[in-house]
């Protein structure tokens, strides 16, 4: 909404705008710069949900099937040791954007399991009621601790144990010399910051004199009865209750924003609540401020959205997203080149040597 001068004078001839005017017009813009952020990120949210998530899905679903592709020939014995190296690397990448995605199911972890299972000659029971991932885990933990560990450390303890009770007394002592001193020091530190730091003015508080003056004359200005139009006198009805609501809450900012929109008025406040009423409004622009901040981090898709897709003007939204969508379109479709490819274990070395040289080029060139 367009802010109007406060003070103007019957002909019309406007005074030099003041801090006050200056604070509100600044806070004014910052506030319904918020609102568009908050309206424009949460659209740009919901087309991620729609549209990138969905493509995403099916990005990982191709991904799932060259993961399985990748397994097959992974049990190969005679790949090359610096081959097998590339596909575990390659087969790293492929599940760290599955976990991204939510789509590193249960058939699919059985299946790494068996496979690191038997590249570290661990043997399986394929009979087991336990699955391979469970299989795994028990072996290292089994592997984790040698039995007698516990004996040991407990006769350890008795052997030792009275030494222990003297260092443990020494190391009382200490921690409460520690303690002390800390206390001491933040003491002495927080004598050093109030001596330092200057006691900030006490805020002069807004008088129920100047509250009342600015409700009613905006009250004055939105009551209902002294309009003949039905649909101007339904909205200044609801403007009136916005209006009494904000009285009951001494919500001094609303009464402000109405006054500022709907009052014709000159304002006849005095120097010290002009002054109450600015500390108002800086309390009010710093609150703005943090709400940026708020409206971008309320979650980590939200984030996601302003960092990579938001901007006022839509069309350059669409455009970022339509680039996205581009991206991840060709790399869904080059792996399914390379499973369409892919029929042989000859083939498959093939591809793993052309991505090793290409990690080569790159190292060489960074």
């Amino acid at each position: 909404m367009p802010t109007k001068q406060i003070t103007t004078d019957k002909r019309d001839k406007q005074k030099p705008t003041s801090r006050f005017q200056r604070l509100w017009a600044e806070a004014e813009t910052l506030a319904r710069d918020n609102a568009e952020l908050e309206k424009g990120l949460d659209a740009v949210v919901s087309r991620i949900n729609e549209d990138i998530f969905t493509a995403e899905r099916q990005l990982g679903e191709t991904i799932r099937l060259f993961v399985y592709r990748q397994l097959e020939f992974a049990h190969k014995k005679s790949l090359a040791k610096w081959q097998r190296n590339e596909l575990n690397d390659w087969i790293n990448e492929n599940l760290s954007e599955l976990l991204a995605m939510g789509l590193l199911d249960e058939p699919l972890q059985e299946q790494l399991a068996i496979l690191r299972a038997a590249e570290m000659d661990i043997d399986l029971d394929p009979d087991s009621e336990r699955s391979a991932v469970e299989q795994l885990d028990d072996y290292f933990g089994s592997e984790a601790g040698e039995p007698g560990d516990e004996e040991q450390g407990n006769r350890s303890d008795d052997l030792f144990g009275e030494d222990e009770d003297l260092d443990d007394t020494f190391e009382d002592d200490e921690d409460e010399l520690a303690e002390l001193l800390r206390k001491l020091h933040a003491e002495f530190e927080g004598a050093q910051e109030s001596m330092d730091t200057p006691t900030p003015p006490k805020k002069k508080p807004i008088s129920d004199k100047v509250f009342r003056r600015l409700f009613q004359q905006t009250a004055a200005a939105l009551h209902p009865d002294k309009e003949t139009d039905q649909s101007r006198r339904e909205e200044k009805h609801a403007l009136m209750s916005e209006l009494l609501t904000a009285r009951k809450e001494h919500d001094l900012i609303t009464i402000l924003k109405l006054h500022e929109q709907y009052v014709n008025a000159d304002s006849d406040l005095n120097s010290d609540d002009e002054q109450a009423l600015e500390e108002v409004l800086v309390e009010y622009l710093n609150q703005q401020r943090e709400r940026i901040d708020e409206i971008v981090s309320q979650s980590p898709l939200h984030q996601m959205a302003f960092s990579q897709f938001y901007h006022k003007t839509p069309a350059t939204v669409t455009r970022r997203i339509d680039a996205h969508l581009e991206k991840i379109g060709a790399k869904q479709d080059a792996l399914l080149t390379v499973l369409a490819s892919v029929k042989t274990l000859k083939s498959f070395k093939e591809i793993l040597t052309a991505r090793y040289d290409t990690q080569i080029m790159r190292n060489d060139w960074f």
